[in-house]
């Protein structure tokens, strides 16, 4: 939940971001993929709003970015 530049010049970045905050996501990779479980225009502010600033690169490899699982929360019987 806070900003961050993470690279990389021979692997993979796999990302899960906490879905109720906003993010504003800047990924390249020279030799390889960008995939994301977000909706750009909807879900990431490129505007610099976002709280939350992320560089992501990678030389060979790829960079995954998707939505954390949200918490469950735990059942309470009062029996």
């Amino acid at each position: 939940t806070a900003s961050m530049l993470l690279s990389n010049r021979i692997g993979d970045i796999v990302l899960s971001l906490p879905g109720n905050e906003r993010y504003a996501i800047d990924a390249k990779a020279k030799i390889g993929g960008v995939s994301s479980e977000w909706r750009p225009t909807e879900e990431f502010a490129g505007d610099g709003a976002a709280p939350h600033q992320l560089q992501l690169r990678v030389g060979v490899g790829a960079i995954t970015v998707r939505k954390a699982p949200a918490p469950v929360e735990p059942l309470v019987d009062d029996d």
